[in-house]
């Protein structure tokens, strides 16, 4: 999703123009990736993250970090390292270790909650390990960076459980600069048969789902446009 400020860099608009979104998300998809053994043995030691050492799981965190590394490059016709990323919700630290990796420099940040999917209210093994800087958020929905400062938000499964969406992509927005992107994943669809599921076997941990229809009102309530 792009901002839509009147003031919208229209090179980055080239840009997007020549991606093929498919065929770069299929290529990245059809790779099994490498995971450092120092992150694995910090997972496998934490009970509470015995899930992410599931080589199916991680590889899904893998390629989501690798698309988006070599997505942003494509848009902003620019290295990762050049490119400012907020990995908005950051949790267990561990999307923020991966771009790392990758050459990124994301700034970090989550609610200052006591909740089990907020970094300050669960373990936090790769966050304390490997020394990742989280910047508590102190407001449900404001935002403590200034206007225009960040060419990327990354919402990894969050933005279906903060108590204002739109005023959470409002705030966004205004923190984006002109053409920059907010990569939205996980966002649960209302029809998935994983949310049944889910509910199931009490694993169901979402504030709302989201239909089609609620999500094209959501983006352009909050100015953003579906690219």
């Amino acid at each position: 999703m792009t901002n839509t400020d009147t003031n919208l860099d229209i090179q980055n608009r080239n840009n997007a123009e020549k991606i093929n979104f498919r065929e770069l998300r299929n290529n990245y998809f059809s790779q099994f990736f490498n995971i450092n053994p120092e992150l694995m043995a910090v997972i496998e030691s934490v009970e509470s993250h015995f899930n992410l050492a599931n080589p199916s799981c991680i590889n899904v965190y893998s390629f989501l970090a690798n698309y988006t590394a070599a997505l942003t490059k494509l848009y902003f016709d620019k290295p990762i390292g050049d490119i400012k990323i907020l990995d908005w919700g950051c949790g267990r630290g561990l999307n923020t270790f991966l771009l790392k990796e990758l050459g990124a420099n994301p700034v970090s940040c989550d609610l200052n909650v006591d909740a089990f999917d907020s970094t300050f209210g669960q373990e936090t093994p790769i966050v304390d390990h490997f020394n990742i800087d989280v910047i508590p958020l102190n407001h449900p929905y404001e935002l403590p960076f200034e206007s225009n400062s960040f060419d990327v938000v990354l919402s990894y499964g969050v933005l279906e459980h903060v108590s204002h969406d739109t005023e959470s992509l409002k705030e966004i927005n205004r923190i984006l600069k002109d053409g920059g992107l907010l990569l939205c994943y996980f966002l649960p669809y209302f029809l998935s048969w994983t949310q049944p599921m889910s509910k199931l076997t009490g694993l169901f941990t979402h504030d709302r789902l989201y239909s089609k229809s609620q999500v094209y009102k959501l983006l352009d309530d909050s100015k953003f446009d579906l690219a």
